[in-house]
């Protein structure tokens, strides 16, 4: 009977052991997919950035143009011919 006690006492510390490896398995998954996650935000904020900056750009050159030519806007504002 001691035997059996000793296996069923081995097998609970195998079962411990394998839940808690599984539980550390799953921790290092989840923090490895949170630093990718963390990394595209980042990228994707720099690139919103970005055309931030392009989308200024470009409405400051179109206000120059509306001061400079108006005669120019005035083609811009006109639907196709299509239509």
């Amino acid at each position: 009977m001691f035997q059996m006690k000793d296996y069923l006492l081995w097998v609970i510390w195998k079962e411990i052991y394998l839940v808690l490896k599984l539980e550390f398995l799953e921790f290092h998954f989840q923090e490895d997919l949170l630093q990718k996650l963390d990394d595209a935000v980042f990228v994707q904020q720099q690139q919103i950035l970005l055309l931030e900056d392009q989308v200024r750009v470009l409405s400051e050159q179109l206000q120059q143009i509306a001061t400079t030519r108006p005669d120019a806007i005035s083609v811009v504002d006109e639907p196709p011919p299509h239509y």
